[in-house]
């Protein structure tokens, strides 16, 4: 399974989860914090990620900070 890029376009800090908008795409994709491999998750970092189908649309996990 390749890598995506991206960036962290927004997070819900009471509910533990954000969203990514791909560098190739115009819809955003979303992260549970858990699946966050860093200290802090800022608006803008440049992440990269794996991504999976659910039922509420694709999920990104594994991701980490470029």
């Amino acid at each position: 399974m390749d890598m995506q890029t991206g960036k962290i376009r927004g997070t819900h800090q009471r509910r533990s989860y954000g969203y990514i908008l791909p560098e190739e795409e115009t819809k955003k994709v979303y992260f549970h914090f858990e699946d966050f491999s860093g200290e802090d998750i800022e608006v803008e970092a440049k992440v990269k990620y794996r991504l999976e189908s659910t039922d509420w649309g694709e999920r990104a996990f594994d991701v980490e900070l470029v």
